[in-house]
């Protein structure tokens, strides 16, 4: 059975067709406005999946506003929707499919530009992106991300929050047992230059711990490490001035005998105030000790050594 209906210059105004069990066109309908362009088109088929239902609503300019589809259990397209703006720009889409994980929920917003506003994915077992989140500014400049994986490590957690300008400001990972980003924060600020960063990892010494502040310039103020038994950078506290330039550091270390601990104590000018070094029983340098005046000149200098005669 078909169906069609024309205007006046012969353009399709509106269309039925309706075919047999074998799927062939089951049921069809066009709807078209003056001009003979789509406003409102409908399919729906047979239960082998080839196209169950689709509708699409079209604007004065044949542009699709609003598109529905529906399908079968093998997964083909289980169901989607798009939602447009005047001009036919994406306003938004869902999607949402099968038990294998193509697309089991997807959620897509838009501004009045087509610019992506707000996203979020969810998917299946096997990881591929269990569940993502992205909110964008105005401008379409990522705002807000957050992403959420699989038992193997592929971003376990990770969460981005960023200024209006779309620069970072805040970054925050979690991640598995094998030590791939166990834990890192990230805050910044206003012209998103790092103003607090922090990292944990595992028990192979990779960045056991780490910690940096810094002032509005963006500068290094304060960094401290902590890391493993196998003496890589056991402690390490770096303390700076206003201006960034480094004011006092401190470095303790393992039973090897790097660095067992330093203690370094500057002036206003950068200059070497204070210095205290302690080593350990092997004849590296037990202790030093250094306390300068403001003009550099050395006031006392004390060495103690061990055993063996030296110093």
């Amino acid at each position: 059975m078909s169906t069609i209906a024309c205007n006046k210059r012969g353009q399709a105004v509106m269309s039925t067709i309706a075919c047999n069990k074998q799927g062939q066109e089951v049921m069809s309908t066009i709807a078209c406005y003056k001009r003979g362009q789509a406003v409102m088109s409908t399919i729906a088929c047979n239960k082998q999946g080839q196209e169950v239902m689709s509708t699409i609503a079209c604007n004065k300019r044949g542009q699709a506003v609003m598109s529905t589809i529906a399908c079968n259990k093998q997964g083909q397209e289980v169901m989607s929707t798009i939602a447009c703006n005047k001009r036919g720009s994406e306003v938004m889409s869902t999607i949402a499919c099968n038990k294998r994980g193509q697309a089991v929920m997807s959620t897509i917003a838009c501004n009045k530009q087509g610019q992506e506003v707000m996203s979020t994915i969810a998917c299946n077992k096997r990881g591929q992106a269990v569940m993502s989140t992205i909110a964008c500014n105005k401008q379409g400049q990522e705002v807000m991300s957050t992403i959420a994986c699989n038992k193997r490590g592929q971003a376990v957690m990770s969460t981005i929050a960023c200024n209006k300008q779309g620069q970072e400001v805040m970054s925050t990972i979690a991640c598995n047992k094998r030590g791939q980003a166990v834990m890192s924060t990230i805050a910044c600020n206003k012209q998103g230059q790092e103003v607090m960063s922090t990292i944990a990892c595992n028990k192979r010494g990779q960045a056991v711990m780490s910690t940096i502040a810094c002032n509005k310039q963006g500068q290094e103020v304060m960094s401290t490490i902590a890391c493993n038994k196998q003496d890589t950078e056991v402690m390490s506290t770096i303390a700076c001035s206003k201006q960034g330039q480094e004011v006092m550091p401190t470095i303790l270390c393992n039973k090897l005998g790097q660095k067992v601990m330093l203690t370094i104590a500057c002036n206003k000018q950068r200059q070497e105030v204070m210095s205290t070094i302690a080593c350990y029983k092997q004849g590296q340098e037990v202790i030093a000790t250094t306390p300068f005046k403001k003009q550099e000149k050395e006031v006392m200098y004390t060495i103690t050594c061990n055993k063996q005669g030296r110093k």
